[in-house]
């Protein structure tokens, strides 16, 4: 049960009550005074408190509405409590006077029958009511019992990370003089910042994905840190490390989705960035002819499953007989989870661990993998910042796009753009989602690992759709960033390609500038005569005096 990427406070108020054994017992005496005492307590499975009282204490009224106030102290920094209201009453089931774990005298034991439970995050803030159900229903953070030991550890030894590290990932209008990890539970970590004029910020931020324990929580912050350290220097300001860091590279099997990941490969390369590309064998020599002259680029190479559906060896999508197999290939890539899984546990095993994985969108799966591994996981995108916001709106407003005639102008919330867009201008698929539809489900299967994502890679750039860029990262979770690191073909090394071909030359010998239009959709699109001449018109009649000999 979450919030806002926080436990609710009913999953909180269990885990102090888990943490604490002493809080106060408040009621009233025979005489009508209320009283509070200092108790032992412990808990049963639905976090009911039990109480070992003094034989002094026992002086309450036939009243036996009580409250029992706990707080715990959460490194020095916060002080998060829970006020039980219930009845006081004798326990039904005799063990449970085992939970103290010493022998007790029974006659000294009560509990407190849970009606509701007053949940505050701190001294001075504003408290939330829990009903009885959903504290008995909740449950404990499953980091409770080495938080504090995490937290200690960073603030400790990873001040200097920590700091760099909110300067650069919280959105904030000052620079952090100070910062402290405050608490860190299954879904991310608590933080105190302080701003030059000393005035002080709660933050919270958020883990990708629930982690389950030390390892997990670990993982994430050190995924985190080597982020920062290494990608956002490496990649978006093109600056040096050393060591050098090291990516790994796993591109989708088709020449569209490939080229530009080994265009960004020999890119970092240049600025002294470890790559490992992940490929299969028969796509394996293309590459490497791509990246053979970059010492700093390796290729490894896993076995593509063997599916009776395709043929024997197809590995690309350019092999396919038929696109009415894509499918087919899309769901085959999915059995290069294992081997690859094998080859970052290797990584691991030898000290190597990559800083992130960079994987296209189609392997959607490598997330679970990165993620087992404690591995940030960036998403490659081919499309634009725009069109991509248009899909994700539109799939999220089908039936208003439906209810709208053809030519009728669509207003999506998410975005404003200088353009009208109608029924016509969209795919049916975005728009009359069929629940049943094979290629939707996988669609929407890779779109949630997208929105899960440490980030998203678009090869595109800012001057060009930069105002969009806010719209489109508001369809993805936990603060996930987006980077336009394209042209990435302009990375390419020109000098290095052959250019002795016959498009090449006749190209050269075209009079004066600008007298070139570039359409291109890809290698495998199959064009109609009546969309080309519908792409000739609109591109301008200019192009049909030309001649293409």
């Amino acid at each position: 049960m979450t919030k806002n990427n926080k436990p609710f406070p009913a999953e909180v108020s269990r885990t102090i009550m888990e943490l604490s054994s002493v809080g106060t017992l408040s009621t009233l005496t025979q005489d009508g005074w209320p009283l509070g005492i200092g108790v032992r307590f412990a808990v049963d499975a639905e976090g009911t408190p039990i109480l070992c009282l003094n034989a002094s204490n026992r002086q309450f009224s036939i009243d036996t509405r009580s409250s029992l106030h706990v707080q715990l102290e959460q490194c020095g920094l916060r002080t998060p409590q829970c006020t039980i209201q219930g009845k006081l009453d004798k326990p039904e089931d005799r063990m449970v006077v085992k939970r103290f774990g010493e022998e007790v005298d029974e006659d000294l034991v009560y509990v407190v029958a849970v009606e509701r439970v007053l949940q505050i995050e701190d001294f001075k803030e504003d408290g939330v009511w829990v009903t009885s159900s959903d504290y008995k229903m909740a449950n404990p953070d499953p980091l409770r019992d080495f938080a504090e030991k995490i937290v200690d550890e960073i603030n400790t030894h990873n001040m200097e990370d920590v700091h760099r590290f909110c300067n650069i990932y919280v959105d904030l209008d000052f620079q952090v003089s100070k910062a402290e990890v405050v608490w860190v539970d299954r879904l991310g970590f608590d933080m105190r910042l302080c701003s030059p004029q000393n005035d002080i910020f709660e933050v919270r931020i958020p883990f990708p994905r629930e982690v389950t324990d030390e390892k997990g929580a670990k993982s994430s912050f050190n995924g985190w840190k080597k982020v920062h350290s290494s990608l956002r220097n490496t990649i978006f300001s093109m600056g040096s490390a050393s060591p050098p860091p090291h990516f790994v590279i796993f591109p989708y099997m088709a020449q569209g989705h490939t080229l530009p990941l080994l265009d960004l490969s020999r890119a970092l390369s240049r600025h002294g960035v470890k790559i490992t590309i992940i490929t299969t064998p028969s796509n394996a020599p293309y590459i490497h002819s791509k990246v053979s002259k970059h010492p700093q680029i390796s290729v490894s190479v896993i076995p593509f499953p063997s599916i009776k559906e395709l043929p024997e060896g197809c590995e690309n999508t350019a092999h396919l007989p038929s696109m009415d197999l894509l499918l087919t290939f899309l769901s085959a890539t999915k059995k290069l989870k294992e081997p690859f899984e094998g080859i970052l546990r290797e990584m691991s095993e030898a000290g190597c661990l990559p800083v992130c994985v960079i994987s296209d969108f189609f392997l959607g799966w490598t997330l679970d993998s990165c993620c087992s591994l404690g591995i940030p996981r960036l998403v490659s995108h081919g499309m634009g910042v725009l069109p991509m916001a248009v899909c994700k709106a539109a799939s999220l407003h089908g039936p208003c796009i439906k209810a709208n005639l053809g030519s009728d102008p669509i207003k999506l919330p998410e975005l404003r753009f200088p353009f009208t867009l109608t029924q016509n201008d969209l795919p049916d698929s975005l728009w009359l989602a069929n629940a049943d539809d094979p290629w939707l489900q996988f669609m929407v299967e890779v779109g949630e690992t997208d929105a899960d994502s440490w980030g998203v890679l678009v090869n595109s750039f800012e001057e060009l759709e930069g105002e969009y860029i806010a719209s489109f990262e508001s369809f993805l979770r936990n603060k996930a960033k987006a980077w336009c690191v394209g042209p990435l073909l302009l990375f390419d090394e020109i000098n290095d390609e052959d250019q002795s071909c016959s498009y090449i030359e006749w190209l050269n010998k075209q009079p004066g500038p600008n007298v070139v239009i570039y359409i291109s959709f890809g290698t495998q699109a199959n064009m109609s005569d009546l969309q080309m001449d519908e792409i000739r018109i609109g591109a301008g009649d200019g192009l049909a005096s030309s001649s293409f000999g």
